[in-house]
């Protein structure tokens, strides 16, 4: 066994992060994709959490486009250990959380089912929406509530609904025929496979955002 001295494991810890470069060259795409995910937070004291987590590594310039104007999209909202930003190439990896939500429930306020349904009906419509368009939410901060707020992200979290963009740093959700590519949407991976390969994407040598 090989013993780091705190130099060295201070070193490693700086290098799996990405930040050890003197002139990083990364454009916001490629610094999601070394990063794994990057935990999406909106408080906003010098700038948002996220877009930090991309200056810090020499991509200031793009790190807002990348969620709200890129065309194809780049990346998905969804569940890491927080709420996260995510290739959109590992969208199959999660389908056994999707799975487990949508078989074994989730912790989160009950979900109407109709307004499940009006959701829906929403979107095959209109193509995508903000929780604005659907009458917004009640409250402030994380106390912001409504029956279609929770429809959306009861269906956001079974993988019915997905979130590719932002508008005005409100999720921009679309059904998920629409926004996903058919090949990641058909690749079907086992619980075990999807553990395996995000646990080892997890381990030392890579590297995620917050």
């Amino acid at each position: 066994m090989h013993e780091l001295s705190l130099r060295e494991a201070r070193a490693v810890a700086v290098s799996a992060q990405g930040l050890h470069l003197s002139t990083p060259a990364q454009d916001a795409q490629a610094t999601l994709r070394a990063l794994g995910c990057i935990q999406l937070d909106t408080i906003n004291v010098v700038r948002r959490s996220h877009e930090l987590v991309q200056l810090a590594r020499g991509a200031p310039s793009d790190a807002r486009r990348l969620i709200d104007d890129a065309d194809p999209p780049v990346l998905f909202e969804y569940w890491t250990h927080a709420a996260s930003l995510i290739p959109l190439e590992l969208w199959p990896l999660f389908g056994f959380r999707r799975r487990h939500y949508a078989t074994r429930g989730w912790s989160g306020p009950t979900v109407d089912p109709a307004a499940c349904d009006h959701v829906r009906a929403v979107l095959a419509k209109r193509g995508a929406v903000i929780i604005s368009d659907l009458g917004g939410a009640q409250g402030s901060g994380w106390e912001r509530s409504s029956v279609h707020k929770w429809a959306l992200e009861w269906l956001l979290a079974t993988g019915e609904v997905a979130c590719v963009n932002r508008r005005g740093w409100q999720r921009l959700y679309q059904l998920t025929e629409a926004a996903i590519p058919q090949d990641l949407r058909e690749r079907d991976l086992s619980p075990a496979e999807c553990v395996r390969t995000l646990t080892g994407a997890a381990g030392p040598g890579r590297r995620h955002g917050r």
